[in-house]
């Protein structure tokens, strides 16, 4: 049971840097645009870097939260798998 409550732990915590990584991917891609307009070539690059790595953020945070999914998805089924075996005695 504490193994389930670390993994919704972690999807809460997934769940809030991709609140925060989305909108930020956009912003951060409406500014590269302005910078690449005014020709500031430094700037606009950095700018392309941040993005890249916000992109990237909110891949791994997907990975993660269907990782997470997945692994509790597999302790239910382990769990109705039990329940079925002690029912099964008490059936018996």
């Amino acid at each position: 049971m504490p193994s389930q409550v670390l993994l919704y732990s972690l999807k809460q915590q997934v769940s809030v840097m991709r609140r925060f990584g989305l909108p930020l991917s956009a912003a951060v891609e409406r500014v590269e645009h302005e910078r690449e307009r005014a020709e500031d070539t430094d700037t606009a690059e950095l700018f392309r870097d941040v993005h890249d790595h916000v992109l990237r953020i909110g891949a791994q945070a997907r990975n993660v939260e269907d990782l997470a999914d997945a692994v509790i998805d597999l302790t239910r089924g382990v769990q109705a798998d039990v329940l079925n075996e002690v029912n099964k005695k008490l059936s018996a």
